[in-house]
């Protein structure tokens, strides 16, 4: 979002599940109580499942989904890029 435009932009549904692009549909690192690395793998199996179309989150089916995880004070960085293949 822009400087100062976070609230609208959450207001007006930017950021819905169904918007494009889709931030956190699991509920995000906090919602999964932060298990230090199953956290990436859980990121990658949801990518994987929304892929599939298999996720209850799903509003639309995308076909490239990115994962971006970093370790203690971002001293590793990790992004995975996963495409579905029909």
């Amino acid at each position: 979002s822009k400087n100062g435009k976070a609230v609208h932009d959450l207001i007006s549904g930017k950021y819905a599940l169904n918007s494009k692009p889709s931030i956190s549909t699991c509920g995000g690192l906090k919602a999964r109580g932060n298990p230090l690395s199953a956290t990436g793998l859980y990121q990658i199996i949801e990518t994987t499942w929304q892929l599939q179309n298999r996720s209850e989150s799903n509003e639309y089916s995308p076909t490239i989904g990115l994962c971006h995880n970093m370790s203690g004070i971002d001293s590793n960085s990790v992004v995975t890029i996963l495409e579905a293949v029909n």
